[in-house]
């Protein structure tokens, strides 16, 4: 009851702010948003601590280690904590001259200059200081900041900033007057949400000594410099958008990307992205599905949109791309021996030093979940300005944790040798399918700098924490966009086409439980306030997903996207790889491209590219001799790639570590083989030698013959595979096997094209039962059995020419090109339902001919 009453007491106070700090609250404790402390016996003698420190307000006494103050910069709820005192600072009035002070609001641009207050409120008689202001923000930026501004010139929300504008008027703002330094109009940032639970409780002892985990006061940050405006004021035109590789850009468009980063971090915008890509939801539907190009593709445009809305300066600005393909080539040759010497990019975003004696070593801060403690705290550009949360309050270490050992002596990847990428974009497979293109992409060649860089990279949730992700990402959408130009685009598919053909769009099961299809809505969520919100639907960066596609096989092609349509700047390997797609020539499309904009393509110029070049011609020439078709060069590169790296290069092809894999939840790609699909069997044969054996038992000589064998072993196929094939063929067992026959014909893929699963479904539910009832009519001789089997059997012969017929209509682009797998599975697999009904159709006409003949002679009789 004590305690009650003293948070009740507590509330009040602090809600009227108290006349004097030193009116203390007994037994009550304000939990988190600590920023220092200092040891004192009296609680009365905190007062004078928290008026000295730069942005303490309240403050909580203990009497852990004799007595401890916690200073911190706001309330929370109060919570009840026995011996604790509580006290907070006044807060001065607001000057009468002034509008009333209003909340989470933030004025744009026009500031004159900035000071430093605790309270919003003092801001008054600053800006009525300083000639020409007119109206004030106040932040939490290094504990408090005024930004004195003379024109009003519009308003956005920004959590925790507090603005006010003067009542009454005064004389106009004059540039030519002497002013402090200029600010920006840039106040601190915007929140994430809730507090995150390294905000520490004040700490007292409770039967048993307890270390204090309250965190240090972060250190005073330098003042934004830009001047640019949280949206653009003007329209801007800009040229097509193209994402080029980092190491094509100049020093100065380099300079403008970081400072992209810099200020999206700042603004708590680049914090949002962070936290979709966290949420649960959102992950499991991003990683290890189907649909891993698609989510990531459209996740970032939307982070790409964000930042070119940051201002005028950034407004033409495009994602760069790593290109580890150039860095690999370098490595091969060995001009280069590890990341430090082969990858300059990941010096130019800040690399993993310590430089700077404000910043901590090493950051036991919590990004979303995750520590890492034992890791250097990178502090230089753009990671400097990386806060987990920016809000009020919140604790920044203006660092980023990396691994120094593996950012500079680490080695790079053999995933990133061009000729493994072929490979993994199965540019040789006639028709390959855009899940196993995904699944080879994403545990390849995105995986390995995920294991490689480590630290927040190496988390699936919070990767985005480290800009490197996004030019990381960058990459792997570019290597989609090889992929469709070489393997779709030339199909010249409809938006139908682009829905069913696996090639284009594969669905399957994700780990959210659902079946993705090519037109289910993409889950990009984020958690606000407790609550599980779409991307679309935030306040700070929803209008960056709002009108961009929503259904996965409208990402396919990224010149399809309308003002924020892109393309791809390929250089050197990759521009190769962009117009050969593997073959020793080019390949020449005969479809012309309808899009206002198309991809760019530098052709092969260094020494090095060039050895990597005339080397596979070699090979290629070398195979045309010896017979092997595409796929199996292809193979014997990824071979020859591979004993390269290990035998000739420094390190060595080394698996994933099971510890990354069961973060990442890499699993081996169920390729159903020859013989599983041979297993599926077991159950029809078990279901027809069982049924037989019971038509055995009614006439043993006419069940021990062809008829009803096919009849049994027809209906069953029917009633068991196929019925499960067209209703659960999304269960592991069922689906995994129907993969080996899709791969063959795409329109048995996931999800089944439609009028493919009308036809089994009608096969099931009717022919199935119906072939039983023919056989159990054959053995019992019933009167029936040659006008059902005459149904059964052209039933059967019908569906064969629709799925003969449907190809021819569609122009085959169902049906794979790979002779192995259309003559053993398309045309194997069913022409013994050309054959067996045909045979029985010819014999059942001819006996109901001969009972029609009969019948007169009969009745003459």
């Amino acid at each position: 009851m004590v305690a009650a009453l003293s948070i009740l007491a507590a509330s009040m106070c602090l809600a009227l702010v108290a006349a004097q700090c030193t009116n203390l609250i007994e037994n009550v404790d304000f939990y988190g948003y600590d920023v220092g402390s200092t040891s004192q016996a009296d609680a009365a003698n905190c007062c004078a601590n928290c008026a000295a420190h730069y942005s303490c307000k309240v403050w909580v006494w203990t009497s852990y280690q004799g007595g401890t103050c916690w200073l911190k910069n706001q309330t929370s709820s109060p919570t009840p904590l026995d011996g604790a005192k509580a006290g907070a600072l006044p807060a001065p009035p607001l000057p009468p001259a002034y509008e009333e002070l209003i909340e989470n609001v933030d004025y744009w641009g026009h500031d004159i200059s900035s000071t430093k207050q605790k309270f919003a409120q003092a801001c008054g008689e600053d800006c009525d200081d300083t000639e020409g202001c007119q109206l004030f923000v106040w932040t939490s930026h290094e504990g408090g900041t005024c930004w004195l501004k003379h024109t009003y010139g519009g308003q956005s929300h920004l959590y925790g900033a507090k603005a006010a504008r003067r009542a009454s008027g005064r004389a106009p703002y004059s540039a030519a007057a002497p002013l402090a330094t200029a600010t920006t109009s840039m106040t601190t940032a915007m929140t994430l949400g809730p507090t995150p639970a390294y905000n520490t409780r004040t700490l007292v002892p409770i039967n048993r000594t307890r270390a204090p985990t309250t965190v240090t006061p972060p250190p005073p940050t330098p003042s934004p410099t830009t001047t640019a405006k949280p949206y653009p004021t003007t329209a801007q035109i800009c040229p097509a958008r193209v994402r080029k590789p980092w190491n094509q850009l100049d020093e100065s468009a380099k300079a403008l990307f970081l400072s992209a980063l810099e200020l999206s971090m700042d603004r708590g915008l680049y914090q949002r992205f962070l936290a979709i890509h966290n949420e649960m939801v959102s992950n499991n539907e991003a990683h290890n599905s189907c649909v891993f190009l698609f989510w990531h593709r459209k996740y970032l445009l939307a982070f790409e949109d964000m930042l070119r809305d940051l201002g005028a300066p950034f407004a033409c600005l495009a994602l760069p791309y790593f290109d580890w393909v150039e860095d690999y080539a370098n490595f091969k040759a060995k001009k280069c021996t590890n990341f430090g010497t082969c990858s300059p990019i990941l010096q130019d975003f800040g690399g993993a030093e310590h430089t700077n004696a404000s910043t901590p070593f090493s950051s036991d801060l919590m990004i979303f979940g995750a520590a890492y403690p034992s890791l250097v705290c990178a502090d230089s550009r753009p990671v400097n300005h990386f806060c987990p949360v920016v809000e009020p309050g919140a604790r920044c270490d203006r660092c980023l944790p990396r691994d120094a050992t593996a950012w500079k002596d680490g080695i790079l990847s053999e995933e990133w040798d061009v000729d493994i990428l072929k490979g993994y974009l199965h540019l040789s497979d006639e028709s390959p399918s855009i899940k196993l293109v995904s699944y080879d992409i994403e545990i390849g060649a995105h995986g390995q700098l995920h294991a490689l860089l480590q630290g927040p990279m190496g988390n699936p949730f919070s990767s985005p924490a480290d800009p490197i992700f996004y030019v990381h990402h960058t990459a792997v959408d570019m290597l989609h966009t090889i992929y469709h130009h070489c393997k779709i685009e030339p199909l010249g598919l409809s938006d139908e086409g682009k829905k069913s053909f696996i090639g284009s769009f594969e669905g399957r099961k994700t780990d959210n439980g659902d079946d993705i299809t090519a037109t289910s809505e993409i889950k990009s969520k984020v958690t606000i306030d407790g609550k599980l919100v779409d991307a679309e639907y935030d306040v700070l960066v929803g209008k960056y997903f709002k009108d961009l596609p929503s259904q996965y096989w409208a990402l396919t092609d990224t010149r399809d996207f309308g003002a924020r349509a892109y393309s791809y700047q390929f250089n050197g390997l990759l521009g190769r790889l962009y117009t050969h797609c593997g073959n020793a020539m080019p390949v020449e499309s005969s479809i012309k491209s309808a899009h206002d904009i198309d991809h760019v393509v530098v052709q092969v110029e260094s020494a090095t590219e060039m050895n990597q070049v005339d080397y596979n011609t070699a090979v290629l020439a070398a195979a045309a001799k010896q017979g092997l078709t595409p796929s199996q060069v292809e193979l014997e590169l990824r071979k020859m790639a591979l004993l390269v790296k290990e035998y000739c290069l420094p390190g060595s092809v080394k698996p994933y570590s099971d510890g990354f894999k069961s973060v990442w939840k890499i699993q081996a790609f169920n390729k159903v083989t020859g013989a599983e699909f041979a297993y599926m069997l077991v159950p029809v044969f078990a279901l027809t030698g069982g049924f037989l054996l019971f038509l055995v038992g009614l006439n043993p000589k006419r069940a021990l013959c062809w008829t009803p064998f096919w009849l049994v072993l027809s209906g069953f196929i029917h009633s068991f595979l196929e019925l499960s094939f067209t209703f659960f063929r999304d269960n592991q067992y069922f689906g995994n096997t129907m993969d080996l026959y899709s791969a063959a014909d795409y329109r048995y893929g996931f999800p089944m094209e439609e009028g493919t699963a009308a036809m089994e479904t009608i096969t099931a539910l009717l022919d199935g039962p119906m072939c039983l009832l023919a056989a159990y009519a054959f053995v019992t001789q019933k009167p029936y059995y040659h006008p059902l089997v005459m149904s059964v059997s052209i039933m059967q012969l019908y569906g064969l020419t629709w799925f003969c017929l449907h190809p021819l209509f569609s122009d085959a682009v169902h049906m794979s090109a790979d002779p192995g797998l259309f003559w053993i599975i398309c045309v194997g697999c069913n022409a013994p339902w050309g054959i067996f009904p045909t045979v029985l159709v010819y014999k059942s006409f001819n006996a109901i001919v001969e009972r029609f003949m009969e019948a007169p002679k009969a009745k003459s009789a």
